[in-house]
């Protein structure tokens, strides 16, 4: 390539970008302006926001500390939610162990009335271990509820 060719090539690169910068600066303009005008609505806003926290006798530090305190609040609400969510599952955890011990009670008390006779152990061995089983999470529930509620109490 010639040098002319060179030098025209390089030329016409530059233009381009100018025209790229020249594009580029155009828009950051409309942004500025955009930017202004939202600076704008939102000093406005806090205004009419002042104004009305005024005529209701109350600052905008009095308000904002409202506001916290309504989240707080709701925060509270759910985590009461959750916790009686919890406490459900436990009970009905608790509920179905139950059952299941009294109805391996009531399979000794019959197989102890007979003296041991007429007895299918691997059944009552059976029912002995999901008595045990259903018992132990219940109580695995529980206890990792009240590890969780020892550790809240220390906050």
């Amino acid at each position: 390539m010639s040098k002319v060719g060179a030098r025209l090539t390089k030329a016409t690169e530059e233009t381009a970008m100018h025209a790229q910068l020249e594009a580029a600066s155009a828009r950051i303009a409309e942004f500025e302006e955009i930017i202004t005008i939202q600076h704008a609505e939102i000093n406005r806003l806090t205004n009419d926001v002042s104004v009305l926290l005024a005529r209701r006798g109350q600052s905008m530090a009095e308000h904002l500390h409202q506001l916290e305190a309504a989240v707080a609040a709701e925060r509270e609400r759910d985590e009461a939610r959750a916790q009686t969510k919890i406490l459900s599952a436990q009970v009905e955890l608790l509920k179905e162990a139950h059952e299941l011990a009294n109805g391996s009670l009531r399979s000794a008390l019959a197989i102890a009335e007979r003296n041991g006779e007429k007895t299918n152990w691997p059944s009552f061995r059976e029912t002995l271990r999901m008595s045990l089983e259903a018992s132990h999470a219940a109580m695995a529930s529980i206890n990792a509820t009240a590890v969780r509620a020892r550790s809240a109490g220390k906050d």
